[in-house]
């Protein structure tokens, strides 16, 4: 998704994330924007509790022209968060073009084993 700028909301229905918690969540988006950006993600309404943030006070390293393969700003899960959900990810400054999140239920490494991924194509505006 291009052109996400302050005050975009991106909404992601029934995101399953199962009887455990997340412990850490990963944004996949590009950025040219010098300043960066920052982006909350909100539980089940647009002011919901915040469970993540990503931030980023930079431009990613291949600025606009970045693939869906980069990570550009990870946060620490701060809720307990289990079961369905409507996931509302607030771009609260800065631009970026958005490509995905996803949330790994391991905290010091990204492991593929229990990954709860919500890309395009599952989300509505």
């Amino acid at each position: 998704m291009n052109g996400v700028t302050t005050g975009s909301v991106i909404k992601i229905e029934n995101v399953d994330f199962g009887k455990n918690s997340p412990l850490k969540a990963y944004l996949r988006s590009n950025s040219g924007n010098e300043t960066g950006f920052t982006m909350e993600v909100r539980l089940d309404s647009l002011d919901g509790e915040v469970i993540a943030t990503f931030s980023r006070d930079t431009a990613t390293d291949q600025g606009w022209d970045g693939g869906i393969e980069n990570v550009s700003a990870t946060s620490e899960v701060t809720a307990d968060v289990a079961g369905v959900h409507t996931l509302y990810l607030v771009n609260t400054a800065g631009a970026m073009n958005f490509f995905g999140v996803h949330f790994d239920k391991a905290l010091d490494a990204y492991s593929t084993d229990e990954i709860i991924f919500c890309y395009p194509g599952v989300f509505a505006i």
